[in-house]
């Protein structure tokens, strides 16, 4: 047998790109804006926008996409375990705006999706916060990256892409060198249904 080296519990990373729904872009658009805290982009004034009767195209996608990712992919019994999608909010990014390093509390799966985008408007980039190579603090030299040694891995995204990641995976969005608005679209998920025997049984 060949050497090789078999990653383990590696964390997923879903990722699909769709068709563009129509008028998205101009819904997402017209929606009412504040500016975030930190004050590097805008934030939906509502948090809960996939309830919104407008958006339940959108809502759809991602829910078939969720399944997909779930069910699908990492064989999650769905005879046992639903998704509730949780609070979704727009996020609009002006030339200059970024985000910071963060992840998503009260939630297990989190995700975005992409109404408009381009190469120059910022990468999605998760970091690493767990030990792969090495459990001691040594800063090893390496002379190629991949997804056994990197600290960090960026997405350019495309229009119309998604990508669902555990609400753990820490993450951050590099700042918007074009002239053209970044419009996306967050979401959180929690899960439903009765699964486990005895002491460990729990119904969510």
């Amino acid at each position: 047998m060949s050497s090789y080296v078999q990653p383990l519990f590696g964390i997923p990373l879903y990722r699909n790109t769709r068709p563009e729904l129509e008028g998205l872009t101009e819904r997402v658009s017209n929606l009412e804006y504040e500016r975030m805290a930190v004050g590097n982009g805008d934030i939906s004034t509502t948090k809960w926008l996939l309830e919104q009767e407008s958006f339940q195209d959108l809502r759809s996608l991602i829910m078939e996409e969720m399944n997909i990712f779930t069910h699908y992919l990492l064989h999650m019994d769905p005879q046992k375990i639903q998704w509730r999608l949780q609070n979704s909010w727009a996020v609009r990014h002006n030339k200059g705006d970024w985000s910071q390093a963060h992840h998503h509390t009260n939630s297990v799966f989190s995700g975005v999706y992409y109404v408009r985008t381009n190469e120059n408007s910022g990468n999605i980039v998760f970091t690493r916060t767990h030990d792969t190579v090495s459990t001691t603090t040594f800063d090893f030299p390496y002379t190629n990256f991949n997804e056994l040694n990197s600290k960090s891995f960026g997405i350019t995204p495309q229009t119309g892409e998604i990508v669902m990641f555990p609400s753990h995976l820490m993450h951050s969005v590099d700042p918007n060198n074009s002239d053209q608005i970044r419009y996306a679209v967050a979401f959180n998920f929690v899960p439903t249904g009765t699964w486990g025997e005895g002491e460990h049984e729990i119904s969510l």
